[in-house]
């Protein structure tokens, strides 16, 4: 069953090394050290894991885009040499001349055992998001829904659970294609907390429509034990 297909972008003169899922997709998949011919598409799945199939970068820019060659050209130039694993950068867009200067990225390489990706190194975005090193990376594809999962914080030969503590969905949903979702808790200090769910655009922090939190309703109990936390749920 395929994940979620990408289209490759242009034709004849103006054809590129980018795959999305439309002409004027939020983003695209950048191919590093195609094979000859490049594909015509390419399915996600076969970017993901320890062994991929295709590998290169998922770049995010701040809204839709034409993946033209010269865009191509500006992100190679800005993330440089091909990546050891599938991996995640957001870009602006700087005019004349054309470039594509990066707001933040997260390198993907192998774990500790070789069987699954993980955050190179730790990477910050906007002073409210952080991956640290080590946290595994996995596809997501619970529903209709497409996108990567990372843990939070990392642990040493941890797989990923199947609920990702921080998503970042593909597949469009509800518009919010390349930001960063996950349940938060408000005010986080043991007592009552509030779970709220939580998206953050690196490219977008001042946006309401793409950076916010809600809050779900649902309460928790958190306590403070030594060195970890307890969940309690309230009914």
């Amino acid at each position: 069953m395929s994940a979620l297909l990408l289209e490759r972008q242009g034709t004849g003169a103006g054809a590129t090394l980018l795959y999305a899922p439309s002409s004027r997709a939020r983003f695209a998949f950048l191919l590093c050290d195609p094979p000859e011919p490049p594909p015509e598409s390419i399915d996600v799945s076969t970017t993901a894991g320890a062994s991929p199939t295709h590998v290169g970068y998922y770049v995010f820019g701040p809204g839709t885009q034409d993946w033209t060659p010269s865009l191509e050209s500006a992100l190679r130039t800005s993330l440089g040499a091909t990546p050891a694993l599938t991996s995640f950068a957001w870009f602006k867009m700087t005019l004349s001349p054309l470039s594509a200067p990066l707001v933040g990225r997260i390198d993907a390489v192998a774990g500790g055992d070789g069987k699954v990706p993980v955050v190179k190194t730790g990477v910050i975005f906007a002073d409210l998001i952080e991956f640290g090193p080590g946290g595994p990376i996995s596809l997501l594809t619970p529903d209709v829904r497409v996108g990567f999962g990372f843990t939070y914080a990392p642990i040493a030969g941890l797989a990923l659970p199947s609920g990702a503590a921080i998503s970042l969905w593909l597949a469009d949903v509800g518009g919010l294609v390349g930001t960063f979702r996950f349940a938060g808790l408000l005010p986080f200090a043991p007592g009552v907390e509030n779970v709220t769910d939580v998206s953050i655009d690196p490219l977008a922090i001042t946006d309401p429509t793409r950076t916010f939190v809600n809050f779900s309703g649902q309460s928790i109990l958190l306590r403070s034990t030594g060195d970890h936390y307890d969940l309690e749920p309230l009914a």
